[in-house]
């Protein structure tokens, strides 16, 4: 399986192997993941050599991917409003050396972030992405890079917005005081983004890394994700049509559409808030790749490991894990991928040669805490991998 030749038990030459797992979203970190990886590979095969790689689209684990090979970034904490309104602290990246700030929405504005009794998009805000954005900017940046992914909210950015300076507007003229929450959209009349605009104009780049193409409306929209994320059929409906009035406002103010652009629905609709304000809207995945230099390493290694905790049709389109198996795919490069579950049909990775898949969990087994996943991480390591590489 391996593209370089296995010489005799003389001159072995140590399996490189690029450990680039993901976040396994609620349990660890990629960083972690990949090293229990590495740590259970070296018991059994001593003269393995590793790279811990991790990967992110956007979403979880971008700040620690990019952070990771980066040395001029280093993390910076924010008190901000949480997605509930409740105060949380974010953490965000900063490279004085290149006025660039890092942001994840999902620090102020994450699923992760409300309990499960909680959990209802109508009444979730991005209000703390636009304090985070003005806290990269007080800190001195001029480049902004904006991570969406793993969201609570289904505001369509009119939250961050706000938290920027934008005025919202009812039928009677009345200003909209509270952060504005999901199910606030219908009630907006009229958009003042003057100050918005102006805000973000100071920024010489507005890079914003999309973890989904999905457009903002129909079956592929943003509300449908939120369906999903267990949001009732009502509830759906209700976002939509908060979505469509939403956007119409906001496209007649800047004179642009934005609402089929691919990635305005990323993160409730915050894609086409973004748009709306000149940022720029680019694939995660591929954009973090080039960010850390994974094609050199992927040239390096004998053999690619890929992860996170739940594998499916979303993986392949676009997401993290799914585009580094293409890439190895075009390298010829054999891959391990470890999924807490996998979610796809028996054909779905038939195109895909040498791929190895290990789910940590079967059936309705429920999925295992933090340092159970890891055993079974570095079980993996120890076992599976062996039998590819020795």
């Amino acid at each position: 399986m391996l593209r370089r030749p296995r010489p005799g038990p003389s001159d072995a030459v140590p399996p490189r192997v690029l450990v680039s797992l993901s976040t396994f979203k609620g349990s660890v970190t990629g960083q972690q993941a990949g090293e229990a990886f590495s740590e259970g590979l070296r018991a059994a095969l001593p003269h393995a050599e590793t790279h811990i790689m991790p990967l992110a689209d956007g979403g979880g684990g971008t700040l620690d991917a990019l952070a990771a090979e980066n040395e001029t970034l280093e993390f910076r904490h924010s008190r901000v409003s949480g997605p509930l309104g409740e105060p949380v602290t974010a953490p965000w990246l900063y490279s004085a050396a290149h006025q660039t700030a890092v942001i994840e929405m999902r620090a102020a504005a994450g699923l992760d972030l409300v309990p499960l009794d909680r959990r209802n998009p109508c009444e979730t805000t991005t209000y703390g992405v636009g304090e985070l954005i003005g806290e990269a900017k007080k800190a001195g940046a001029r480049h902004l890079l904006l991570g969406l992914g793993d969201s609570a909210t289904a505001d369509c950015g009119a939250g961050m917005l706000q938290g920027l300076g934008a005025k919202f507007s009812d039928q009677r003229g009345e200003l909209l005081e509270r952060p504005v929450r999901g199910g606030d959209l219908p009630r907006i009349h009229s958009v003042g983004l003057g100050p918005v605009r102006r805000f973000l104009d100071e920024f010489a780049s507005f890079k914003v890394l999309c973890d989904v193409e999905n457009p903002l409306l129909g079956p592929a929209g943003a509300a449908e994700f939120f369906a999903q994320k267990g949001a009732t059929e009502e509830q759906c409906r209700r976002l939509e049509e908060g979505f469509e009035t939403f956007v119409s406002l906001l496209e007649a103010d800047a004179h642009a559409t934005v609402r089929s652009r691919p990635g305005a629905g990323a993160a409730g609709g915050l894609g086409a808030a973004c748009a709306i304000c000149r940022g720029r809207l680019l694939p995660g995945a591929s954009t973090v790749m080039a960010m850390i230099g994974f094609q050199k390493h992927l040239e390096w290694a004998d053999l690619l490991v890929l992860g996170e905790g739940a594998f499916d049709s979303q993986s392949l389109g676009g997401k993290a894990s799914g585009t580094a198996l293409h890439r190895a795919r075009a390298r010829g490069v054999p891959v391990l991928l470890i999924c807490g579950k996998v979610k796809l049909p028996e054909h779905a990775l038939s195109g895909f040669q040498h791929v190895t898949v290990k789910a940590l969990t079967s059936g309705g087994e429920p999925p295992p805490g933090p340092e159970e996943t890891l055993n079974r991480i570095a079980a993996i390591g120890r076992a599976a991998c062996l039998g590819m590489i020795a």
